[in-house]
């Protein structure tokens, strides 16, 4: 039988085995779409992840800039969802730096 604290440590790694399998995913369709596929978006979201050193400071005067605005945080892998107003996702795109 398994006590509390097992059970916890069990389900932390699931969790964690569960994020690392839907990361795998994200890049597989990343590979997908830089091999000729058409790629999927949605028309008024952005996933954004800042370069090492960034402040959040500097990343909320940038999307402010863009007229875009940070709605969550995929804490886990440090990637931001951006709602971007749909008629500037393509300005939006290529102005950001990458």
């Amino acid at each position: 039988m398994l006590d509390a604290k097992e059970v916890k440590v069990r389900l932390t790694r699931f969790s964690a085995s569960v994020a690392r399998g839907m990361v795998a995913l994200l890049f597989c369709g990343v590979v997908i779409t830089a091999q000729g596929a058409v790629p999927q978006r949605v028309e008024d979201r952005l996933l954004v992840k800042a370069k090492h050193g960034v402040s959040e400071r500097a990343v909320h005067a940038l999307l402010a800039a863009h007229g875009a605005q940070q709605q969550s945080v995929i804490k886990q892998i440090g990637v931001r969802v951006v709602h971007v107003p749909p008629a500037r996702l393509d300005t939006i795109l290529n102005e950001l730096p990458s």
